[in-house]
């Protein structure tokens, strides 16, 4: 189990594990459109909801300094680019994004849609995600251990980063293409 980790299931005893994870996908969609709104009530109350959340769930906020700094600076960018408001609405999506992920195994959000291809479909694709920031990690962790610096040349340590990453997403989709194969799934 990957503890601390961002976009990554923590199985533990809470109130937000025990939902039905139909609900909590109800929920995260019906908060997605409401922290959308252009509206900076329902910007700032979603914000803070996001927060107390968050609180609630116990995820640590150095999570989202130290893995999810991509998302950080989005924020920045936006706000600095557009509004205020438009980055407080991407920051407060991206933690309840986080906070679905953190009490939501993908398994069991299959199970609750049916076995159907839906249901398959719904929880390939939320497994592929902390395998997705994993791949990014490893990445950039294997190019410092080998003496690469980044800094000094941002390019090519960018075209190396991306091209190892999309390496290792391919070979883990080549997995999951053979386990799906294995078990007779159709396309």
């Amino acid at each position: 189990m990957a503890l601390g980790r961002i976009f990554h299931y923590r199985e533990r005893k809470s109130i937000f594990t025990e939902l039905n994870p139909l609900f909590k996908l109800l929920i995260l969609i019906l908060f997605c459109v409401a922290a959308s709104f252009d509206d900076p009530v329902s910007v700032s109350g979603c914000l803070l909801l996001a927060v107390f959340l968050w609180v609630c769930a116990r995820i640590s906020f150095s999570m989202l300094y130290r893995n999810g700094f991509f998302f950080l600076f989005l924020t920045v960018i936006i706000s600095l680019t557009t509004s205020l408001q438009r980055g407080a609405s991407f920051l407060s999506i991206v933690m309840a994004s986080m906070i679905f992920m953190d009490c939501t195994a993908p398994t069991d959000l299959a199970y609750a849609m049916g076995n159907g291809k839906l249901g398959s479909v719904i929880s390939l694709t939320l497994s592929m995600i902390p395998g997705i920031a994993d791949s990014i990690t490893t990445t950039i962790q294997a190019r410092k251990a080998r003496g690469e610096r980044l800094i000094l040349h941002p390019i090519s340590a960018l075209t190396g980063i991306c091209i190892g990453v999309v390496s290792r997403l391919l070979d883990m989709v080549d997995s999951y293409a053979d386990a799906l194969i294995s078990r007779a799934f159709n396309s």
